[in-house]
């Protein structure tokens, strides 16, 4: 089945939604503590599909309250550059 929305404009208009998207869930879960973390990771690792190890995963995850306590920003970047 294909996903209509993909269709309906450019692939600058689909990079925008994503990063929207992504944008809006870092917002919901920057302030939850390791457990809540966790219990996440339990709920939405069955429904992706990566090569990455959930182990992998974790520790990824494990790094983001550093990063969020740090201030940082999100950089955005689209290839090739203009």
């Amino acid at each position: 089945m294909y996903n209509v929305i993909r269709f309906i404009d450019s692939d600058w208009q689909r990079i925008k939604r994503q990063r929207k998207t992504v944008q809006a869930i870092f917002n919901q879960v920057k302030d939850l503590n390791l457990a809540e973390i966790n219990h996440l990771a339990d709920e939405i690792l069955p429904m992706l599909q990566t090569n990455m190890t959930k182990s992998d995963i974790l520790d990824l995850m494990m790094e983001v309250p550093g990063v969020i306590s740090a201030g940082r920003k999100f950089e955005q970047k689209t290839i090739p550059t203009w």
